[in-house]
């Protein structure tokens, strides 16, 4: 069995974020054109109607993680990447490179692999992608990444947020002892895929505001309200110290 016949994508979404939706699809098949992965986007009751894109609705939003289950019952793949509907790509994916990543989790059984380059990454002298401790804050992270789909039901309960996920996930990861995957820490140059955040707390990121104009998209964003500048602050410091952390090769 070919590797696609083992993955799927899900675009994790809800109604009131569909504004989203047009401009996250234009920059996805841009820069990911050849993309053989099967698609699948979930959301509530609005229709969108994509090629190549499957809905599924799930009717009425109970929370991040219960919404979540009832996408993952409709998809039947053993491995399915989770992406965030508001990190657009913005440089086209390199599909051999990305699929190497992956068929070794695939092969190996790994319960998670983390396709983007943010905190936790793995340290040790490792290939492209390596192991990261179980335990640690971010083990498991809501941004996009490739799950064995088993293993994330395990760490989905139903009424809990995403944040709790991420909050809650640590030691979760100690009682299943489980495998998580990331980029390599020497392979930051050359990143599975490359995203730009669009929203924070559902406002739109002032560093995300010269992306959308290069993209020709910024109009799509008319009413969407921007993040206020104290929290844009506290935002920017707290991912520069991450990537302090990731500098000196330090978990916490």
């Amino acid at each position: 069995m070919k590797i696609k016949d083992k993955i799927a994508i899900l675009v994790v979404s809800f109604d009131n974020y569909r504004d989203l939706w047009i401009p996250f699809y234009k920059c996805f098949f841009r820069y990911w054109p050849n993309c053989e992965y099967k698609l699948f986007h979930g959301n509530n009751f609005e229709n969108l109607e994509i090629e190549k894109v499957s809905q599924i609705k799930i009717g009425e939003d109970k929370g991040y993680s219960s919404n979540l289950i009832k996408m993952l019952s409709k998809i039947d793949y053993e491995y399915v990447i989770i992406w965030i509907d508001d990190f657009f790509l913005k440089e086209k994916i390199d599909q051999k490179y990305l699929n190497k990543a992956m068929k070794y989790v695939v092969d190996n059984k790994i319960g998670y692999l983390k396709l983007i380059s943010t905190y936790p990454l793995a340290y040790k002298n490792y290939g492209t992608i390596g192991q990261i401790p179980n335990g640690i804050k971010y083990t498991i992270g809501i941004g996009n990444a490739l799950w064995n789909k088993k293993t994330l039901l395990n760490y989905l309960h139903e009424g809990e947020s995403a944040w709790d996920i991420e909050y809650k996930g640590p030691k979760r990861s100690l009682k299943f002892n489980d495998t998580f995957y990331s980029l390599n820490s020497k392979e930051l140059k050359k990143p599975l895929m490359k995203i730009v955040n669009i929203l924070g707390r559902g406002k739109l990121l002032l560093n995300a505001i010269d992306f959308l104009k290069k993209e020709n998209i910024y109009d799509l964003f008319e009413t969407r309200k921007k993040i206020n500048l104290t929290k844009y602050i506290y935002y920017v410091l707290y991912h520069k110290f991450l990537r302090i952390l990731t500098f000196f090769k330090i978990y916490y």
